[in-house]
């Protein structure tokens, strides 16, 4: 591009990676961070609706070595 008008179109927020903190109901248990890939537009670019939701779907795993007997009495479905 040499001339005017000079223009540029894109769509979408982008994407990065966020910090997710999570808190147990037992304090004693330490908080978790876990790392999230937030993408706030579409990759489809055959269906660029303006009210379609993104889906962008992400598994991960908290495993307890040593739960505290108050978290362990969740896992097991008995409150305390």
């Amino acid at each position: 591009m040499e001339k005017s008008p000079f223009e540029i179109q894109e769509q979408g927020w982008g994407e990065f990676e966020i910090t997710v903190k999570i808190h147990f109901i037992d304090s004693s248990e330490k908080p978790v961070e876990i790392l999230h890939f937030l993408k706030l537009f579409n990759d489809d670019k055959t269906s660029q609706a303006p009210r379609k939701p993104i889906i962008s779907e992400q598994y991960d795993e908290i495993v307890f070595s040593e739960p505290t007997v108050i978290l362990n009495s969740y896992n097991l479905g008995k409150l305390l």
